[in-house]
């Protein structure tokens, strides 16, 4: 996978939602191993905050997530249980919210996607 988006030379207003699909921001990833293992997604702007994009938003890291680890199960066949020890992270920044989520996968295709941690950024 590679992040990218391109605006076509238009000028958007800040509530503007601006990917209706599955684009994130960014993706972390160890290029020695070729290895994903977080995406961080920018939940609408600071002048104008939006529950709805914000909840959009968390529920696309999550899929993001889970395309990862079936990315990362597919080219690593038979080494299921060493990618179960793998933490898949998703950042969501809202506002002055930094939102860190979790997703494993306990067994096949099933997933635990749950918030694990919480930072507050003092905007200056």
């Amino acid at each position: 996978m590679k992040a990218s988006a391109i605006l076509k030379n238009q000028k958007l207003r800040d509530d503007y939602h601006r990917c209706h699909r599955n684009k994130i921001d960014l993706i972390i990833s160890i290029t020695e191993i070729l290895l994903e293992m977080a995406v961080m997604k920018v939940s609408g702007s600071l002048s104008n905050p939006n529950h709805s994009h914000y909840m959009g938003d968390r529920n696309k890291i999550a899929k993001m997530l889970k395309i990862i680890i079936n990315y990362t199960i597919t080219n690593h066949p038979g080494e299921f249980e060493m990618i179960r020890k793998i933490k898949f992270f998703g950042i969501q920044i809202y506002s002055k919210i930094w939102d860190l989520y979790k997703l494993t996968e306990l067994i096949i295709l099933l997933y635990i996607y749950f918030f694990y941690f919480l930072f507050l950024h003092k905007i200056s």
